[in-house]
């Protein structure tokens, strides 16, 4: 009797351990987006695309440029109301709008406008210019086959605490590998930090810096 017993606490050790393994697997693929963003300055009008890795979706609200001059300092933002279908793994212009004359870089964001195709928006309302604001962007670069990730913050302090992420891009914009970090930190009020930093692929040429799912409550 008390080898029966042994024998059913150990299988049900093992289906917890087993649970615990498949969770610290899982989890850190919750924070990968299906779509990336770039933005772009040509002669004075800044271009706002999006690299779109899964399914396709809808935009139907408002996007947002940022701008920032030569010492990657917020100078200004522009909003746009934009409707816009977005095909499976594809790279696509979503909006433009003229730059600042000493604009030297720019960021473009459309999360709260994307739309899923699969879920129904019954009742959705369209919402205001400021709240489509967010008070942070991210900026991504490799240097020497490192990509270091940035976070420009407009306004209050707040915490990092989980996983950010890397998305790669090779030279014709295709999308390559994403990589996550756990990262915890502190972000000061209207600074400009490097929050993480990962080895690139050897055939990357551009990024993207994603922290939306480690910014602490």
């Amino acid at each position: 009797m008390n080898f029966v017993a042994w024998l059913i606490n150990l299988l049900h050790v093992k289906k917890n351990i087993l649970f615990l393994f498949a969770v610290c697997i899982i989890v850190p693929c919750f924070g990968q987006a299906s779509y990336t963003t770039s933005c772009e300055i040509r002669n004075g009008t800044a271009y706002g695309y999006v690299h779109n890795h899964k399914n396709s979706f809808e935009i139907n609200g408002y996007v947002w440029f940022y701008f920032y001059d030569s010492t990657g300092r917020l100078l200004t933002s522009e909003d746009e109301y934009e409707y816009e279908y977005v095909s499976s793994k594809t790279s696509e212009e979503i909006e433009h709008t003229n730059a600042p004359a000493n604009a030297c870089s720019c960021a473009f964001d459309v999360s709260n406008a994307v739309k899923s195709q699969n879920s129904p928006q019954p009742g959705d309302t369209i919402p205001t210019a400021d709240q489509g604001k967010k008070n942070y962007t991210t900026t991504c670069e490799i240097r020497n086959g490192i990509a270091y990730g940035y976070v420009r913050n407009h306004e209050n302090s707040f915490e990092i605490n989980g996983y950010v992420w890397f998305h790669f891009y090779d030279s014709a914009g295709r999308f390559l590998k994403s990589e996550d970090e756990y990262e915890y930190e502190y972000v000061s009020s209207k600074t400009s930090e490097e929050i993480e930093h990962t080895t690139a692929p050897v055939n990357a040429c551009s990024c993207f810096f994603e922290i939306k799912d480690a910014i602490g409550k």
